[in-house]
């Protein structure tokens, strides 16, 4: 090593112990600021055992210091319900955001801060807590804006909530929309196809067929012109549909509707307007009295979770051989389908006319 190297050496060893000097010299004043601080303070290592503390944290814990150093902090510093303990903050690894709560083994409120500190080159990781007893009152006040805060995240979240729901209602409502009015085009076209048929059986055929389609668009109808658009107004819907069926085959006949408030889910209503609409124009073509009127009844009754569709006229009931015709009918084949569907069973029956009946849960 050059004299050079040597003198600079000593400069270096002369600036490096002057600054211990100073630091040292220092410390009892640090310690003085620690010790006079009104906040209790503790070195924590990272198992968040106590290394050291001050006056004021063993004042706060209400321990003597010998008993505290080396204990884990969280043995005299219980977490209140929900709060964070000293322990889950220090296996985070982060300082904690804002203070918090815990309990005194005297069970005086406290709140507390973690954050890191250097602690020379090789001690290894440092934390440093800062303590505060709370009042009664700064508690309450504590608590008043937690419970402030929660109910304007909750107040959000549901402002989020009704605004998804109503664009949904609003979505829901053009898709039954355009549902409807689609069907309403297969109809017609299957109407204007019957036009141009020459033969009568298959011009009747795809009549029929327009008024299914057509009694399922007005269950989407009845959906979005009503108050839910998840579930049709049986009574309504029954209306709607006997109108319908009057208009299409021209005939003004007597029908009696006597229904209990019935609402039904889309799943439910579709075959049970289906079902209606079947036995309704079998009633119209069939149900005539020998004074070519015709008189229908349609009752509804809901009893225990299930619901009773009764359809009879006042003509001359059914054949002898219905059973053998039932198998063979298109129209039947659909309405047994279609109560089958519904969970329930078609029963046909001759009292004063034909009487049709289906019960089926409405859930």
């Amino acid at each position: 090593m050059s004299d050079d190297e040597l003198r600079a050496l000593r400069r270096e060893v002369r600036r490096l112990s002057y600054e211990l000097g100073e630091a040292v010299a220092q410390v009892p004043y640090l310690w003085a600021m620690v010790e006079c601080s009104r906040d209790g303070l503790a070195l924590l290592d990272v198992g968040g055992a106590i290394l050291e503390c001050n006056r004021a944290l063993v004042q706060i814990l209400g321990a003597d210091r010998a008993t505290l150093i080396g204990a884990p902090l969280d043995r005299c510093l219980l977490a209140e319900a929900g709060e964070q303990t000293v322990a889950a903050a220090l296996a985070a690894a982060s300082p904690t955001e804002h203070p918090r709560v815990a309990r005194t083994l005297a069970g005086e409120a406290v709140e507390w801060l973690l954050n890191p500190v250097k602690h020379g080159a090789d001690s290894g990781e440092r934390w440093v807590v800062s303590a505060r007893a709370l009042t009664d009152a700064t508690v309450q006040a504590r608590a008043l804006r937690e419970a402030r805060r929660r109910e304007a995240s909750l107040s959000a979240a549901l402002d989020d909530t009704s605004r998804g729901l109503a664009e949904r209602g609003v979505l829901l409502h053009e898709v039954h929309h355009r549902v409807k009015n689609n069907l309403q085009i297969v109809s017609g076209l299957l109407l204007m196809h019957a036009d141009a048929v020459i033969a009568p059986e298959a011009r009747a055929a795809l009549a029929e067929t327009a008024q299914r389609v057509r009694s399922m668009a007005l269950i989407h109808q009845q959906l979005y012109t009503g108050d839910h658009l998840a579930r049709v107004d049986i009574i309504g819907y029954v209306q709607s549909l006997i109108r319908d069926i009057q208009s299409a085959i021209g005939d003004a006949s007597s029908i009696s509707v006597d229904a209990d408030p019935l609402e039904l889910p889309l799943a439910k209503a579709v075959p049970l307007g289906l079902l209606s609409n079947e036995l309704l124009t079998n009633a119209f073509k069939h149900g005539r009295g020998p004074d070519g009127t015709c008189r229908v009844v349609l009752s509804v009754r809901v009893s225990d979770g299930r619901a009773t569709l009764t359809i009879a006229d006042e003509g001359p009931g059914l054949p002898d051989d219905f059973p053998a015709r039932r198998r063979r009918s298109f129209g039947m084949s659909i309405v047994d389908a279609l109560a089958r569907q519904l969970g329930g069973k078609l029963e046909a029956t001759t009292d004063r006319g034909a009487r049709f009946r289906v019960a089926f849960p409405v859930v």
